[in-house]
């Protein structure tokens, strides 16, 4: 999707949560093309979080992506236990 385009890449520190990284990929027209978030757990829906507790119990969540375009929204969320790390995308 940014192949072959000239884009603007933006990234800025979300204001009022330290912990919270935005990037915004933008055409030069200005079109907004996709939004990448990183954060951590506590700003996950409480329904994939609920999800992600019951199926991957004993796993910690380390760090989630969230990937917005318009087609939708997606997570990518890396959890780990004591021995392995693991990468789940949910869409």
């Amino acid at each position: 999707m940014l192949y072959g385009m000239k884009c603007k890449i933006y990234m800025k520190q979300v204001l009022n949560n330290p912990k919270l990284y935005q990037e915004q990929f933008m055409i030069q027209d200005g079109n907004l093309l996709r939004t990448t978030r990183y954060y951590s757990q506590e700003n996950l829906p409480i329904n994939i979080l609920t999800k992600l507790q019951k199926r991957y119990a004993g796993k910690s969540v380390y760090g989630v992506t969230e990937l917005s375009t318009e087609d939708g929204v997606s997570y990518h969320i890396t959890m780990q236990d004591e021995k392995n790390w693991y990468i789940i995308r949910i869409r």
